[in-house]
Parts: C-alpha cells; structure tokens; sequence
C-alpha cells in the first residue's frame, strides 16, 4: 500500500464529489416538489449523500415514478459508491423517459466513472443529439475526450457548454476541474470566480477553489474561500478538509488531526479524509496508526 495510491483514491473521490454537484437539472423547480424532496435534493447538492438517501427511499416507495426523486437516488448511489444501484435507478428512469437528458448525462457520467468509456462516449453524444444546448451533455463529452488524450477537443466541448448556458455556476467549476487536468491554472481560477459569483452560495465552488490553492501551495489565498465555505456550512466536510490540509501545511498536526477528525464525522462516506488522517499520524511518527487510515480510505 503506498501513499500514492491513497491519495490517487482521495483524489477521485473528491472529483466524483464535484462531478456530482451538477446543478439543478435533475430536480423539478422548487415550487412544485415536496418539503422532504426540497431537504433530500439540498442534502444531496451540499455532498451529504448518506443522509439524502433514506429521504428519497421513502419518497420513492410513497410515489415510485417520482422522477427528481429517482434522479436525485441515482446521485446519491453515485456518490456512496452504490454504482449498480445508481445504473438501475437510471434505467428506471428512461424505461419511463427514453430522452430524458438529465438521466442520459448521469448515465454517461456513470459509465465514466466505472471505466466504460465507449458507453460513456455514447450517452454523452445522445444527450448533445437530444438537446444541444444542454451544457452538462457538453460537459460529459469532454471529460471522456479528455481522457482519450483529445485536450483540444475537450477545451472545444467546455466552451460550448458555457456558450449554451453560461449563466450556470455548476458548469462553470465543472470545466475549472476540466481545465485543472489540463494544467491551465489562470483559466481554472477563473472560470471558479465566475462559479462563486454565479452562485455566491454553493459552498463546492469555495471548497474547489481553496483546493487548487492549496495544490499549488498557495496557502494564503485558500483561507478566504474556506472560511467562506465554513460560514455558509459549517458541517461542510471538504471545507474543514481544506482547514485540516491548512493546518497541516503550517506543521500544525494536532489542530490538522482535530479538524480532519471533524470532516470525518461529516463525510463519513468518503475515504478522503481518512487519508489525510493517514498524512497527518505519518507527520507524527505514528506509522501504524497511519497505515489503519490509510487502510480505511481505501475500502471506503
């Protein structure tokens, strides 16, 4: 087992976590959904999926063709890892809805993630075919070009997504991830300030942005956007992670350890903050105690 490969781990889940976040396409408008399906829909925008989903099991099994409900278990399934879960729950959805675009995208979303890139490619050319202008469908294609090594192609595919719908903040941190991969820091920073002035609420577009910071060791400007984040929600689990990280680039390991065991208890789900935990023992010379975290991040 080597650190490496943990925070190889750690690092796709949190990607996933983003990749998740996708806007408010899924979701019917507010005025028109229940009160539980309003609180699962926001648990499952603000990253707490493990608690959305007992909401929307209920929901579902009082209305069962309950399509933002069944749209919001796919993400939740996603997140926790619940990947045939998820695939079935979509499935369910176009069997009721064939061209349904927001299922279509999670699908190819989903085969991303699982390694079926063909399927992946597929999904993501039908939901463009369905509704060009549909800027997540542009989104899922260049993520599946980017990994085919097509950067340019997939640089094409971002800017047409915020052509069609540059108003949304979602698709704007989405590309910054896309941009990121592609190693264009001034095009990333940029498109997740659009994201925060989009939408100066969503706390994922603060997280991201610290993160990059953070990455490039660029610990000073990652303060402001967690505090930030922490403001809006203070049981937001990547913001205290991006605390934890700070505290750690300081050699401040037991205020690291305090925070990173916080985030734990609001991401339980998630390996990653395991697996700062793991960095933070190994800081510490308490090399077993490290290798039973790093241990837990992998097996979440």
């Amino acid at each position: 087992m080597t650190r490496q490969k943990v925070f190889l781990v750690a690092a796709c889940a949190v990607a996933l976590l983003l990749l998740l976040s996708e806007g408010g396409q899924c979701y019917a408008k507010s005025e028109s959904i229940s009160p539980d399906l309003k609180e699962a829909s926001l648990l499952v925008r603000r990253r707490h999926p493990d608690r959305a989903l007992p909401l929307l099991n209920a929901i579902i099994l009082r209305e069962p063709k309950n399509l933002p409900a069944l749209l919001a278990k796919a993400k939740a399934c996603t997140a926790l890892g619940k990947y045939d879960e998820a695939m079935a729950v979509l499935g369910t959805v176009l069997r009721m809805e064939p061209r349904n675009i927001a299922a279509t995208v999670s699908r190819s979303n989903l085969n991303y993630l699982t390694g079926c890139y063909t399927q992946a490619t597929a999904d993501a050319n039908l939901a463009i075919q369905i509704n060009p202008r549909d800027g997540h469908a542009h989104v899922a294609l260049a993520r599946v070009l980017l990994r085919a090594l097509k950067s340019k192609e997939a640089q094409g595919e971002c800017a047409k997504a915020l052509e069609v719908e540059p108003k949304k903040s979602d698709l704007w941190r989405e590309t910054a991830v896309i941009q990121k991969s592609l190693r264009k820091g001034h095009l990333t920073t940029g498109a997740l300030l659009n994201a925060i002035k989009l939408a100066p609420g969503d706390t994922t577009n603060y997280d991201e942005l610290a993160s990059f910071y953070i990455e490039k060791k660029m610990y000073d400007k990652a303060i402001e956007p967690t505090q930030k984040a922490l403001q809006i929600d203070p049981e937001d689990g990547f913001a205290l992670l991006n605390r934890a990280r700070l505290f750690l680039a300081k050699r401040k390991l037991q205020e690291a350890l305090s925070v990173a065991e916080a985030a734990e208890r609001n991401i339980a789900y998630s390996g990653y903050p395991n697996s700062l935990k793991g960095e933070i023992y190994q800081r510490m010379m308490e090399d077993e105690t490290a290798v039973a975290e790093y241990s837990k991040a992998i097996s979440k």
